[in-house]
């Protein structure tokens, strides 16, 4: 049997678990009590469908080293920088972040980071001004607010974006907005709306915009995901943009990018989601929360007449962990523009977060 000291041990740590869930679930920290460095393989990716990089789609791979200790935690990283959706190149990259929880429900962001693209010029002169050395220049910075309940979180944020700093030109993001989410337990699963403003150019370019989810599962392991877009100029001559960060697969992204003052956008999907099945490679690699699904995303610039971009086809993806430690959302996509023929392929590690 049980006897009374062993039952008060256990309801003394059962309150120290719910207290350190109550800390842990507003940002995903785990507080740290003493100072802790530490040097690991990282790999960073700000291309994925939904990521609030707007202005920097790169997969980067390197080692960082972290200093964390109280409310702050810095990091320094090297390695390479991949250009996903542009020229595709391989460059050397780093950066350098940080992070300050004034409390547990808000923090401060910044990130700095430089790629050394190279000299693409094609002439042979050995100019003193030869910009070999001279990185390009991404940062962030911005703050975030959270708060979360029993099936419920509510995120409020505002981030700054630039790219080209040190160049002859700089292009400037400001994005602000707020995010619901609400879980159930029964044919309607999950439930996302967010509504923001953005401003570009030379502070005088400016946008509202709206996103909404939504997953029905009317039966087990059959999921139907329907998710909405929209961005307007406000502005009676602006263009609304769209971003590779945007949750939409376009194969020809010019056909709706910066065309009219209103974008559009429509997803849908059927799969299948079986809750308990999972998959374990000596125990080394584990997978969890397999998806396969058929989708179709529609875009419009402008709000007549049929899409100008109409992609259909095949989402596969995972929840992906390394011996069963911290997890990430693996995706791939394929699919094929109805109008024109050109393929759309994707391959995503996003955060948990993110789904």
């Amino acid at each position: 049997g049980v006897d009374a000291g062993l039952k008060a041990i256990r309801r003394e740590y059962n309150l120290k678990m719910a207290e350190s869930r109550a800390a842990w679930s507003f940002l995903e920290r785990a507080p740290s009590t003493k100072i802790r460095l530490a040097l690991t393989p990282t790999i960073r990716s700000t291309a994925y469908p939904g990521d609030g990089y707007y202005l920097s789609d790169s997969l980067f791979g390197g080692v960082s080293l972290g200093l964390r200790g109280g409310p702050l935690e810095l990091s320094l990283a090297g390695g390479a920088d991949w250009s996903a959706y542009t020229d595709r190149s391989i460059v050397p990259a780093a950066s350098a972040s940080a992070r300050l929880y004034l409390a547990p429900w808000l923090r401060l962001d910044a990130l700095v980071s430089a790629r050394w693209l190279g000299n693409n010029d094609d002439d042979d002169s050995n100019d003193d001004d030869d910009n070999d050395s001279i990185p390009a220049l991404y940062q962030q910075s911005g703050i975030s607010a959270v708060q979360t309940w029993d099936g419920g979180r509510l995120d409020l944020c505002s981030h700054l974006e630039q790219e080209g700093l040190g160049g002859d030109g700089v292009t400037m993001l400001l994005s602000s907005g707020t995010a619901l989410r609400l879980k159930g337990k029964g044919v309607i699963r999950d439930f996302s709306l967010g509504l923001g403003h953005q401003l570009s150019g030379g502070w005088d370019e400016h946008y509202a915009y709206a996103k909404t989810g939504l997953l029905i599962i009317p039966l087990s392991s059959l999921a139907f995901r329907i998710g909405g877009l929209s961005r307007v100029a406000l502005d009676i001559d602006g263009k609304a943009p769209f971003f590779m960060s945007d949750s939409l697969s376009i194969a020809l992204p010019a056909l709706v990018d910066g065309v009219d003052r209103i974008l559009l956008g429509a997803s849908i999907s059927a799969g299948w989601e079986p809750e308990r099945l999972a998959f374990s490679f000596a125990e080394l690699i584990v997978m969890r929360r397999l998806s396969l699904a058929l989708y179709g995303d529609a875009a419009w610039a402008g709000i007549e007449g049929k899409p100008d971009s109409l992609v259909t086809g095949l989402r596969a993806g995972c929840e992906l962990s390394l011996i069963g430690l911290k997890s990430a959302w693996f995706l791939f996509d394929a699919g094929i523009d109805i109008e024109s023929g050109e393929y759309c392929l994707g391959l995503y590690l996003s955060p948990l977060s993110g789904r």
